[in-house]
């Protein structure tokens, strides 16, 4: 909880982040809500100074509430969560990972059990969706790039968009 309290401290965008992972993760899967309120605004942070990328705090809420969409649908909230090749929160591919982030040295062991963590795996998440975004220039065709379907990807945004709300 003190890395929560520094975070918080420096980041005002956090305060907001935490209602949302509140509320939505309780709604959905309590079991993990403290582990999400202190992993995704650390994980999303962490993924900013590796990308050194200043965010305003309007702009880490949206990656905040994305990353919540995404959770949520991929594996409601399940920090543990295994389908075939894909693990974790995100259901991110560890091949995936390591072809699309071109520097994983951050990490320490092996990338199948950072995944699985919730702060490793948000940071994963999100330097993710930086290198999708970037290249497909909308948060709609990153998610399709990112989960390989359209029909999951307006599932996923239509939910983003009323976090947002």
């Amino acid at each position: 909880m003190y890395e929560l309290m520094l975070i918080t401290a420096a980041l005002s965008w956090v305060t907001d982040c935490v209602s949302l992972i509140n509320r939505e993760a309780v709604l959905h899967n309590d079991t993990y809500v403290n582990e999400l309120i202190v992993a995704i605004p650390m994980g999303i942070h962490l993924a900013n100074v590796i990308n050194e990328v200043e965010r305003t705090d309007e702009e880490n809420l949206d990656r905040c509430a994305l990353t919540i969409a995404v959770a949520r649908y991929e594996s409601t909230f399940n920090i543990g969560a295994r389908n075939k090749t894909c693990l974790g929160m995100f259901q991110i591919t560890p091949s995936t990972a390591k072809d699309i982030i071109k520097d994983l040295s951050f990490l320490t062991g092996p990338l199948k059990d950072k995944i699985l963590t919730p702060v490793a795996g948000t940071c994963i998440f999100s330097l993710l969706m930086d290198a999708f975004i970037k290249k497909q220039h909308t948060v709609y065709r990153a998610l399709v790039r990112y989960n390989n379907s359209e029909r999951i990807s307006k599932r996923i945004l239509k939910y983003y968009k009323e976090l947002r709300k």
